[in-house]
């Protein structure tokens, strides 16, 4: 299903919850229900006509609880000993370089070269990606 097909589904289905908004009852959950898919056509719209520019700005991209938790579970060096919380050579998680380049919760990138990756790949299949 191409782009315009989405769009165009989304109107009909707007226009068949229009037809069961009832007389007595303008503010149905019918009539939130075709609003909705109004907008969503539009906001397909809207992206389409910015010619599928995806704007890749990380700190735009709000971290989840696991992106921002640096503990020895999420780092590249991660070997702890027994009870220690700490790497020997880390003092404060100072030394924390993720584990993996993406979020393993969310996908969101967590280096510099993962954001550029990510961005290649977003042009590769046809977009425009801005930073």
């Amino acid at each position: 299903m191409n782009i315009k097909e989405i769009i165009d589904s989304l109107l009909d289905q707007a226009q068949d919850r229009e037809s069961m908004i009832p007389a007595d009852e303008p503010d149905s959950i019918f009539a939130h229900d075709m609003a909705a898919l109004q907008e969503a056509a539009k906001i397909i719209e809207a992206a389409q006509e910015t010619n599928n520019a995806i704007v890749l700005l990380p700190d735009r991209w709000e971290p989840c609880v696991s992106c921002v938790s640096k503990t020895c579970g999420t780092c590249f060096w991660g070997v702890t000993f027994k009870n220690e919380t700490e790497c020997k050579h880390c003092t404060g998680h100072s030394q924390w370089t993720p584990a993996h380049p993406y979020c393993e919760n969310c996908g969101r990138p967590l280096t510099e070269s993962a954001f550029a990756d990510l961005k290649e790949r977003i042009q590769k299949m046809g977009g425009d990606a801005y930073d």
